[in-house]
């Protein structure tokens, strides 16, 4: 597949390295090298940008982001999927969120800080009867949580809708 990527980035025949560097990108942060992963996606983002054709733009951003998420980039990450969310609200305005898994993959992201504050609750001994509420970023814990799972419903119902759905 790098082979594939790199003729394809010579012979600049930017749709198919857009193709082939996410090909290698997604099988790299598959295998967990992130280190190499990275780059690599980011390669592909460029690429996508200069055939200008927004949907394989709206994907390389998303796999960026993705890719940044698990690297511990995380505001970059939420930049680059907000980017790639920007995208969708114009290619399908009735469909505006990103869908099936980067859009579930977005939901956890979004979750991060929240669930980081619940284990770091947890590993301070607090009790198991501990509120969210009594923290002193109760609202903002609760908004966030709110706003994830409408985020979360909708995404399944347009899943279900498309046959799409794991079970």
């Amino acid at each position: 597949t790098k082979a594939v990527m790199e003729i394809d980035l010579i012979g600049k025949n930017n749709l198919n390295a857009t193709q082939s560097a996410g090909f290698l990108a997604d099988l790299l942060l598959q295998t967990g090298d992130i280190p190499s992963a990275l780059p690599i996606s980011k390669q592909s983002l460029n690429c996508a940008i200069q055939i200008e054709m927004p949907i394989y733009q709206m994907i390389a951003h998303a796999r960026v982001g993705t890719i940044q998420f698990y690297s511990g980039q995380w505001e970059k990450a939420i930049n680059e999927l907000n980017e790639a969310e920007a995208i969708q609200r114009k290619l399908t305005p009735p469909r505006p969120l990103l869908g099936q898994t980067i859009g579930f993959n977005l939901c956890e992201f979004l979750l991060r800080e929240t669930e980081r504050f619940a284990w770091l609750a947890k590993m301070q001994g607090l009790p198991s009867t501990f509120n969210i509420a009594a923290s002193s970023r109760a609202d903002s814990h609760e908004t966030l949580c709110s706003q994830v799972e409408t985020r979360a419903t909708q995404i399944a119902q347009w899943s279900i809708e498309q046959g799409l759905l794991l079970e």
